[in-house]
């Protein structure tokens, strides 16, 4: 379970699945992000999967197979969208667009 929400920084990729990916070497988290916005983090990844997964062509077909379908790490999705304006942003972060609501689930 992720028990704390941290910002992994985040390269962006070529994939029409997928935005950015991030990687924490010591929380062995995962960050992924989406063409949407949305950011999801997965825990205990193993160094060797961040390799496998800067290494392959296809990010969207590894992200699905490997990450997502694989059942081995524990997902957690960390942005939300401002009741306001519609932005997204981190969870319960104060809105970088209208700055008059947070960001919800």
């Amino acid at each position: 379970m992720i028990t704390t929400m941290h910002t992994i920084v985040l390269e962006p990729v070529t994939s029409t699945a997928l935005a950015a990916i991030g990687y924490d070497l010591e929380a062995q988290q995962l960050a992924v992000q989406f063409p949407s916005g949305h950011i999801w983090h997965y825990s205990n990844v193993p160094l060797s999967v961040w390799e496998a997964f800067q290494a392959v062509p296809s990010k969207g077909k590894f992200w699905n197979a490997e990450i997502k379908k694989s059942g081995q790490f524990t997902a957690e999705k960390v942005t939300g969208v401002c009741g306001r304006c519609g932005d997204i942003g981190l969870l319960e972060q104060p809105c970088s667009d209208c700055g008059c609501a947070s960001y919800q689930k």
